[in-house]
Order: C-alpha cells, then sequence, then structure tokens
C-alpha cells in the first residue's frame, strides 16, 4: 500500500521557493559525464536514504538538488533538501543539506532564468547574487519572489503563469465551484461547475488558451476548455471511458507533443497496472490511443526526453508505445516509482520503500541528441489568438535552464510589410513537466501578427547540445503576414521491402515525403523499434537488421527546416520460416497467389469482394446466400464460400459466375471452409450440427461427413496434410477443445 497526503481541492495560486545560481562560468557546479555506457546498469546504489521519500529530483548549475516530502517518509527520516555531486556517477558525494522544504503538490517545481523554483515561499540562491562572499556552500537562502517577480506556488495549478485554476484531486472531498484566477492572489475570472458538468477529477494542465483537466487515478475521464475568455471558460471535449469501459486517468498526468501530436501519458496503479496514452491534438475530439499493461510495476510520475518517457522503471516510446526496462525487476531493494530523471544518458530514480536516489544507464551512447520543440500554442499560422494568452511550448529535456532567457528565446510583432519589430519584454519560465511559457509583459497587442523565435544554439540541455533554430508565426487578428508561416511536411507512405524478414536479416525502408512549402530540404530520422533509432539525414530510403524474432514497427519521422514534424509507421516481422509444406487454415479472408487477387466475405452484406493484390482496387463485389462467414481458393481459381445462414456452400467462377450451390442440411449452418494441401479437397465445418464434411474440388460432390461435437469453428491442416484440426466455438467452463481428426481416415483421434 502506498501512503501519501496532498492537497485535495486547492483553488487558488501560493508561495514558491527557487534554487538560483550564478551566470555559466567557474562558479557552475561539477556537471557529470556523457560518455558511453552499458543499459540498465546500476551505477549507484541508493544515496541520501535519510532524506525521507524521494519526491523531487532536479538538475541546476551542475548540481543535483533532492527533496523529500514528508508523507511517507520513513519517521526517522531529517526530511532536508540537499545538493549532490555527481561527476562520478558511481561515487555521488553530497554537497550540502539544507533546510527542509517541499515541492509542488510535493513533486513538481519550475524555473525561471538561474531560478530553480520549488514552492513553500523561499529561496536557494548562488550567494553572490546577494552580495555574499563565495564558499564551499556555493548557495545561500533568500526569498525569490522579490528578486524574480515569478509567481510558481505549492500547487500544480501555479505551474502555468498567469493562470490558476482549481486543482482536484481524489484523496479528499472535491466539490464545484471551479475557478480561474490570473496571478498570484489576483482577480477572479471565472467561476462554473466543472465537476457536474464533466465528472472529470483531476489536475489542470494549460497549453496556452488550452485548459485540460487530465483525470486523476480516480480514473474520471479528461475534458479540456478554450479559455482565450477566461471569464467564459468554454468545454470542447470530454472523454470518460477507454472502448472497454475502463476509467482514464493516472496518479499523475503528464502531456507529450511530438511529430505533430499532443498527448496525455497516464501512470496507472489503480486496478490497471501500466499506462495509459490519450490523444488531445484535436481538443474537440479526444481519442484514445491505449493502454499498455506492465508486469511488476508502480507508475505514478512520468519524466520526458525527446521521444521517451521515463515512469518507475520503464522507458517508453512515446511514438509507438514500444517499452523497455530500464531497471531489473529483480532488483527489488531499489523503489524508483517517486522519480525518473533522464540526465543525458543516465536516469536518477527515487523511492519511497526503500528511500533515496539511485543512478542509472539508460542508453548507450553519449547524448548527442540536440533538444527540440515538441509542439506548442499557439499552433503555426494560428490566428485570432487572444491578447492576454500565454504562448506555451513543450521542449522534452531536462535544459540547463539559465539558457531560457530574453536572449535565446523572442516575440516579435510583423508589420503589414513583412518586416519584424523589437521584441517584446516577456517573463519565462520551464517547468519540470517540460512547459516552456512565455508571458508577455503587457497584452498582445490586436490585429498584430507575431514572430516567435528560438534561436539556434540558445537553449541547451544538461549536456550542452543547442537546440536547432526555431520559428513560427500566429497572429491575433483574422490573417497571419509575410512569408514566416511555416506548414509541416507530410508523408504518403513509408515501404518497408521486405516486411517479413528472418532473424539476422535486413529490411530496406523508402519513405515518400513531401512539404507543402517549395524549396525546403527534408530531414528524416527512423526508429525501428527495437530501440535503435538513427540519427538525423537527408536520407528518404534507410536499411536496419533485425536481431530478434518478433514484430516491430518503423517510425519515420520526416522535419523540415524550421523543425516542423510528420510522422508514419509501418509493420515488420522477423520471424524464421517454418521448414516444409505449410499449414492451411480457415478464414474469411482468401489469397489467390497465381491470380494476384484477394478475395473476402461481407457477412452484413451477404457478398464477397475481390481486390487487386497490387494496386488494391475493388475489381467485384458479388451477392452470395445468407452469412458468409468463409471461403476458399482452389487451384483452378474458383472460389468456395461457406454461407452460414443459408445452411449451404456455393461455389464461383473468379469472373464471379455462380457454379454451384451445395446443400450442406438444414440447421447445419456451416461456419468455415478449409482447403487441403494437395487442393484435391475441401473441408467444412458445420456449427449448427456439429459435423465436418470432406468435398471434392473436382466434382463439387460431398464425399464424407464426420461428426465431431458441439459447435465445430475454425479449420487448420497441417503442412503434412495428415491431420485436420477443428476448433469448437463454445467449450466448457475451464478448458479449450480442438476437434483432432486423420486425414487418412477421417476419424476423430
Amino acid at each position: 500500500m502506498r501512503y501519501w497526503s496532498h492537497l485535495f481541492r486547492v483553488p487558488a495560486c501560493t508561495a514558491l521557493v527557487a534554487l538560483c545560481a550564478a551566470a555559466l562560468g567557474a562558479a557552475d557546479g561539477p556537471g557529470f559525464p556523457n560518455v558511453p555506457q552499458v543499459p540498465g546498469t546500476l551505477l549507484s546504489d541508493l544515496v541520501g536514504t535519510t532524506s525521507g521519500r524521494m519526491a523531487i529530483i532536479a538538475y541546476h548549475r551542475g548540481y543535483i538538488v533532492t527533496i523529500p516530502e514528508a508523507p511517507g517518509s520513513r519517521p526517522e527520516s531529517d526530511l532536508l533538501m540537499r545538493t549532490w555531486d555527481i561527476s562520478d556517477p558511481r561515487n555521488p558525494r553530497e554537497h550540502r543539506a539544507w533546510g527542509q522544504e517541499s515541492g509542488v503538490n510535493a513533486h513538481g517545481y519550475s524555473s525561471s532564468g538561474q531560478f530553480l523554483m520549488i514552492g513553500g515561499g523561499r529561496s536557494l540562491v548562488e550567494r553572490s547574487v546577494v552580495g555574499q562572499a563565495p564558499s564551499a556552500d556555493f548557495f545561500t537562502i533568500a526569498d525569490t519572489q522579490a528578486n524574480t517577480g515569478m509567481f510558481v506556488g505549492n500547487i500544480r495549478s501555479d505551474l502555468t503563469p498567469p493562470w490558476c485554476p482549481t486543482m482536484f484531486w481524489s484523496y479528499g472531498p472535491s466539490s464545484d465551484p471551479t475557478e480561474l484566477r490570473r496571478g498570484l492572489g489576483g482577480p477572479l475570472l471565472a467561476s462554473w461547475n466543472h465537476l457536474a458538468d464533466t465528472g472529470v477529477i483531476g489536475h489542470p494542465i494549460i497549453l496556452g488558451n488550452l485548459l485540460i483537466y487530465a483525470g486523476d487515478q480516480s480514473g474520471t475521464g479528461v475534458a479540456t476548455y478554450d479559455i482565450s475568455d477566461p471569464t467564459r471558460p468554454r468545454l470542447l471535449g470530454l472523454l470518460k471511458t477507454d472502448p472497454s469501459g475502463l476509467g482514464i486517468g493516472g496518479y499523475w498526468p503528464e502531456i507529450w507533443g511530438g511529430n505533430g501530436k499532443l498527448l496525455l501519458f497516464f501512470p496507472r496503479t489503480n486496478g490497471f497496472e501500466g499506462f495509459t496514452i490519450v490523444d488531445i491534438t484535436d481538443p474537440t475530439d479526444i481519442r484514445w490511443v491505449m493502454n499498455q499493461p506492465l508486469a511488476e510495476s508502480a507508475l505514478q510520475y512520468a519524466q520526458f526526453q525527446d521521444h521517451f518517457a521515463f515512469s518507475d522503471r520503464f522507458k517508453i516510446d512515446m511514438r509507438t508505445g514500444a517499452t523497455q526496462a530500464i531497471v531489473p525487476a529483480d532488483m527489488w531493494w531499489i523503489d524508483t516509482s517517486q522519480f525518473s530523471m533522464p540526465l543525458g544518458n543516465l536516469l536518477l530514480t527515487g523511492g519511497i520503500y526503500f528511500q533515496g536516489m539511485a543512478i542509472w544507464a539508460h542508453a548507450a551512447d553519449p547524448d548527442t541528441t540536440p533538444p527540440s520543440v515538441g509542439y506548442h500554442i499557439p499552433r503555426a499560422g494560428q490566428a485570432n489568438y487572444p491578447l492576454m494568452a500565454p504562448i506555451t511550448l513543450l521542449v522534452h529535456e531536462t535544459l540547463l535552464h539559465e539558457t531560457v532567457t530574453s536572449g535565446t528565446v523572442t516575440v516579435r510583432p510583423v508589420t503589414s510589410g513583412g518586416a519584424l519589430g523589437a521584441a517584446i519584454a516577456t517573463k519565462l519560465s520551464f517547468t519540470f513537466n517540460d512547459l516552456l511559457n512565455i508571458l508577455p509583459s503587457s497584452n498582445l497587442a490586436p490585429d498584430t501578427t507575431y514572430e516567435v523565435r528560438l534561436i539556434g544554439g540558445g537553449i541547451k540541455d544538461a549536456v550542452g547540445n543547442g537546440i536547432a533554430e526555431y520559428s513560427f508565426r500566429f497572429s491575433t487578428g483574422p490573417s497571419v503576414v509575410g512569408e514566416g508561416v511555416n506548414r509541416p511536411p507530410s508523408i504518403a507512405s513509408v515501404s518497408p521491402a521486405p516486411s517479413r524478414i528472418d532473424p539476422g536479416g535486413t529490411t530496406t525502408v523508402t519513405v515518400a515525403a513531401s512539404d507543402p512549402d517549395a524549396g525546403q530540404a527534408l530531414q528524416y530520422q527512423y526508429a525501428w523499434g527495437d530501440s535503435a533509432i538513427t540519427t538525423w539525414s537527408a536520407n528518404a530510403r534507410a536499411s536496419h537488421a533485425y536481431a530478434a524474432a518478433g514484430h516491430y514497427r518503423v517510425t519515420v519521422t520526416v522535419r523540415d527546416p524550421s523543425s516542423a514534424t510528420a510522422t508514419a509507421s509501418a509493420a515488420i516481422t522477423v520471424v524464421t520460416a517454418p521448414s516444409g509444406p505449410l499449414p492451411t487454415n480457415s478464414s474469411p479472408v482468401a489469397v489467390d497467389a497465381a491470380r494476384r487477387r484477394v478475395w473476402a466475405v461481407n457477412p452484413d452484406a451477404d457478398s464477397i469482394s475481390a481486390v487487386d493484390a497490387d494496386s488494391r482496387a475493388k475489381l467485384l463485389e458479388v451477392g452470395v446466400a445468407a452469412d458468409p462467414r468463409s471461403l476458399a481458393v482452389a487451384d483452378d481459381g474458383s472460389v468456395w464460400v461457406a454461407c452460414h445462414d443459408a445452411d449451404r456452400i456455393e461455389v464461383f467462377a473468379a469472373s464471379g459466375a455462380r457454379l454451384a450451390t451445395i446443400d450442406t442440411g438444414y440447421g447445419s449452418a456451416p461456419a468455415a471452409i478449409c482447403r487441403s494441401r494437395d487442393g484435391a479437397r475441401m473441408y467444412a465445418s458445420c456449427m449448427g450440427d456439429g459435423r465436418l464434411l470432406r468435398l471434392d474440388t473436382a466434382t463439387r460432390a460431398l464425399s464424407a461427413t464426420l461428426t465431431l461435437g458441439p459447435t465445430p469453428n475454425a479449420i487448420a491442416i497441417t503442412g503434412d496434410g495428415s491431420r485436420i484440426l477443428v476448433t469448437r466455438f463454445l467449450s466448457p467452463e475451464n478448458r479449450g477443445e480442438v476437434y483432432d481428426v486423420s486425414a487418412a481416415t477421417f476419424t476423430l483421434t
């Protein structure tokens, strides 16, 4: 059982703490190595075990900062915030123990320039900033809000200034009204009955003018609002359950953007162990994407790096859902449930049952991938953006947040003639969950186009990789001015050849992509589905060898010079083909390889269709007797169809002409038909009267019947043709049954 204690319904913004250090240079901390590693290696066992439940791990000015949470900590815990030197990850050294602090809802924090804001109304500042002499302590305690003017309190609602919506968490009673305020202690803008309207108990996340309520462990769903007019939040979309009826929610939901998608990630421990992903790219059409169960997991919180989520002991590809266990399940003495922070190719984890911080390797190669913009609101080319809304970008990296400055992030008005004006004044913050918030110091001007630009190489990740140049334009009026409105590329196809290979074999993927903006060179990145990812290149074709058998999905991302992206994927099967003759089986789909046709039954339309295997064009559709369930193709191209409700088998020529009708008897209900390996016979199962029929393909005559038992259904014949296996549709309660028939004697074995 987990032991948690949090605020339940928190209506407004409170106080803050910041960690602040000096500018880049000699005063920086020791940093960490970015060198080759062996993924899954435990570099450092638990340290800081006396601190308490390890609720926050942050990287700040070359030091690691850990902050415990009192609820859930062992009674003897000192609950002190600590700074750490991990220049040798195998031997972390405590730099300094500080006072008892608490993060945003115990597990969050934010940053602004040199300040790491963690909640509680206090700051940890590099000594020279407040005029103190340098010392080995490096930091000192000071007031934050007075120095920064930023207001990040101790609840999640405060992480996206200037908005402060009510937060709901199902640890205690939740009730309306729901409130939206502007600024710390600012005026009440809106009050409405969100819970009564949607029933979603969850965390608020805001991007620009989009307010998202993401369900917590109550599994009460997702609701989205347009807050362009913050006095009247407008409900856009609501999704309560997945297709199976499982409620949508997670312990601490997070948001990820990439490849043109905006996704919610729900770490789950509420009866479903694993995670759920929901697509809110179109907030008016919220879509469930997947549920992924994970054995021996305790997913509760998540951090991101590039395309990957890190939660508990797992590394999850957000593009495909492919999951890799970084921490072995048998290392039970290290709890990773509370925090998982990627740092270069390292992973720092924190726990509750076994308190402290551990350090792992999560990737083999040094981190050379620069940070990039995954998503943003406003969107490129968006018009009629509200004047008082912030600009929000998602950058999924552990950043050197002191590099997020007015010199590296600019917002400039565009004149009607296309010239750029002077950069407007803004306040910048970057949250622990990767939201880069740009808050204009004054409302945006009406009917004005703005260009947002991230200077190439300006913002840097913790390793020092500089971001690629990125820009987009939006307007507070009805249209966007200038040539700078960039449109993303599109992908027409991703074609692996071959799509089925043996283990150790190689496939080549060819991508057909284009960009609507003429003259833009595209770059391609291939994620092969087995943890291998290529670097960006101009190659629209790439090859890859797969070592192990399995079903893989290659995901291709295409980007233009402005880093706008598109993504598409294709399946690749790696399996050793069985030796000897292949078995045959019944199916609602049959391939006529000699004539390059694919036949399929259409039970609801009482018809069968033929499709060209190469062009995928429908060649013909033929009406058949009631409820066709299965079909098979004979050597002469004739198509045999089991018509369940009509108690008959019908035979058609490749042209669609009916050749024969074989009556199987009243109530027989033929359900499946399968050809023998040599093509001389057809076998049909009769679900209604429990028989298996043998038919001669040359004469189309019934040659033998065999009583099997109740509800025989699908048929498979072994490659050597000796055994006919027929499934029983309704088996006994505690076991499944298959009828095993000797083909030679046509008797049950």
